[in-house]
């Protein structure tokens, strides 16, 4: 943060959320793609490290769903242009129906939301 922060010498919140942005993004890529290649594992580790940075539920379903839509079909989503290749058509809109469970689940009051998604990434990767 301090060679962020540069010459100015102090740290502002400005500085950390960008680097923290920065994260989410690299974050919720790695996430799409581990889910993209069906890779289960690698989704769920993804998720941790975002869950255990405070990303909020709502803002990565929002992003999820987003990078995942935007890989549907012919157009090359925000995700393509960090590398992320496309989502087939069956496992994208899987994802998107789970992810939309998984909204629903938690605007429900769920008592444990992070359980929640963890089982629709499973569901998505395939994993029963």
């Amino acid at each position: 943060m301090t060679l962020f922060a540069g010459e100015r010498g102090a740290i502002e919140r400005e500085d950390v959320l960008a680097v923290v942005g920065d994260a989410r993004v690299t974050g919720v890529r790695e996430l799409t793609e581990a889910l993209r290649r069906r890779d289960a594992a690698a989704a769920l580790r993804a998720f941790d490290r975002l869950y255990r940075e405070g990303v909020p539920l709502p803002y990565l379903l929002a992003a999820l769903s987003r990078e995942v839509s935007g890989m549907l079909g012919g157009g090359a989503g925000p995700g393509a242009e960090g590398g992320t290749s496309r989502f087939a058509a069956p496992l994208a809109h899987r994802a998107l129906g789970s992810l939309s469970r998984v909204d629903e689940a938690i605007k429900g009051g769920s008592t444990n939301p992070r359980l929640v998604l963890e089982r629709a990434l499973l569901e998505i990767c395939g994993t029963p």
